[in-house]
């Protein structure tokens, strides 16, 4: 019989995609008998509440990055915000460790979040981080500092294929090797078993910081109002179900996921941000995709460009954003092939045992 855990997991609250990644952990943990205990903030914190109303949750105090018109300045800006906040993760990280009897943290990209006391795993797809083109000399500099906050974890779980020719994240995924680092396979919170559901033929899936998220919502609803066609745009933001009708355009605040996975299926083409999360949902799912990378998150136009490049996907930029164009082409890329077998996470459940 195993030893039942107390485990910590702590996402990142920069949009959904980090909490939705954690789930099929946190479920796979559930299904072994162990005891997840969540500390989020924001909208993840929202739907990890919504989605494990049965689980304790504790408010982890995040940092409200916003994306503006100047990315590389902005990201400038908000560094020493950031040290800040990994500071008052450790020391928060460590208090709850003892006031809550954890036996195992893990954390979603917040670099603060590891114990001396238990051991500590690091979820990450992004092991080289890629600065704005301004700031691309720091390149070397910000892979030396993010291998040393990485020294405090016992294990690096990476959500992606070890072969990195086959890989969705390629470089970010494989930058540098360790034996710490294990890939898991991608993960995606998203049922195989979903039928498709609904009239529409372009699903619309909104994500990430403000106000870019509201920027690109607004842009998409200008441009589809004039688009002729049914569609379905999900807006991201958990919590008391809304719903309204812009003419041929059916608007959601959320879906949850057998539904959102049902609304992918049946779409002809799913504009979305190109998020790492949202590339994973897709690769378990199958279909066409437009991707449009935030604005200053070179991350995500790394993503974009390297899935066009292979004519997997559509990839355009916010500022020149033409739903028509992309409708049009979609005919020009392959798609992602559905009926992805989803992992056996063999490497989580040797942590769990362990």
């Amino acid at each position: 019989m195993p030893v039942q855990k107390r485990i910590l997991f702590a996402p990142l609250d920069w949009g959904l995609g980090h909490a939705t990644r954690c789930m099929p952990l946190i479920d796979r943990a559930l299904t072994l008998g162990h005891v997840p205990v969540i500390a989020a903030d924001g909208r993840a914190a929202v739907l990890l509440r919504e989605q494990y109303p049965e689980l304790e949750h504790l408010v982890f105090p995040g940092v409200d990055i916003r994306y503006g018109k100047h990315a590389a300045f902005d990201t400038l800006l908000q560094v020493p915000a950031l040290l800040r906040s990994i500071r008052q993760e450790q020391q928060i990280t460590a208090q709850w460790v003892r006031d809550h009897q954890i036996d195992l943290v893990v954390s979603d990209n917040r670099y603060g979040v590891w114990s001396r006391s238990v051991p500590s795993v690091f979820l990450c797809h992004q092991l080289a981080p890629i600065p704005p083109r301004q700031l691309r000399f720091t390149r070397p500099i910000l892979s030396r500092i993010i291998r040393y906050w990485l020294r405090p974890y016992q294990y690096i779980l990476v959500p992606d294929l070890e072969n990195k020719f086959k890989s969705l994240a390629g470089h970010l995924s494989h930058a540098w090797h360790d034996p710490r680092i294990r890939y898991i396979s991608p993960l995606s919170r998203l049922p195989l078993d979903s039928q498709p559901a609904g009239n529409h033929r372009l699903l619309v899936v909104l994500s990430g910081p403000e106000p870019q998220r509201t920027v690109f919502e607004r842009r998409l609803r200008q441009q589809l109002r004039y688009f002729d066609l049914p569609s379905l745009l999900v807006q991201g933001k958990p919590g008391e179900w809304k719903e309204e009708v812009d003419g041929h355009v059916q608007v959601v605040n959320q879906l949850a996921p057998p539904a959102l996975a049902a609304a992918i299926r049946q779409a002809e083409l799913v504009v979305a941000r190109s998020g790492y999360s949202t590339v994973m949902d897709l690769w378990q799912l199958g279909g066409r995709a437009l991707f449009v990378p935030t604005p200053g998150q070179t991350e995500q136009a790394y993503l974009a460009q390297r899935l066009a490049q292979k004519e997997i996907s559509g990839f355009q930029t916010q500022e020149q954003l033409n739903i028509a164009r992309g409708w049009e082409e979609r005919a020009h890329f392959d798609g992602f092939r559905p009926g992805k077998v989803r992992p056996g996470l063999m490497e989580w459940d040797q942590i769990l045992s362990s």
